[in-house]
Formats: C-alpha cells, structure tokens, sequence
C-alpha cells in the first residue's frame, strides 16, 4: 500500500494532562482514518497514546490489529532480545 503522508511525532505531548492526551489520541486516530496517512509515534510513555489493551504481551514486542490499522512495536523489548 503506497503511503499518502507520514508523520512522525517524537513525545510531543510529555507535559500534557491526561484530559490532552486522550483529544490528542483521538485527533491522531481519526487523521488516520479520514486520510489514510501513517503517523510514527517514538515515545518511552506508550500509554499516552494506546490502550492497554494495545500494548504488546510478552514475549512479543509487537502488536499489530487484525485490520492492520494500528502497529505497535516495543524497540526495547525487540532489541534485547536479539
């Protein structure tokens, strides 16, 4: 799938209160949607921007839904244990 658009956030929301980051989150998430761009999110504070439910589950340190919308890769938990 050729890609219309990525962005690339890097924590830009570290001192957001969590009534921001859930707006943000939603923002992010319907941009996707309404677009079909992808935005690459680095951050060290994952559930700032996903559910719990969408955090990788050990052993894996990846996660991706079955409609392929959303992927979640854990750089920590996939680089040590190479």
């Amino acid at each position: 799938m050729a890609l219309k658009s990525t962005i690339v956030l890097d924590d830009q929301l570290a001192q957001s209160d969590p009534q921001r980051l859930v707006w943000f989150r939603d923002r992010l998430r319907a941009s996707v949607r309404d677009h079909e761009h992808q935005i690459i999110v680095l951050t060290c504070r994952p559930l700032d921007y996903l559910q719990p439910e969408e955090m990788p589950v050990p052993p894996c340190g990846r996660l991706e839904t079955e409609d392929c919308k959303l992927a979640v890769v854990d750089l920590e938990r996939l680089t040590s244990s190479a």
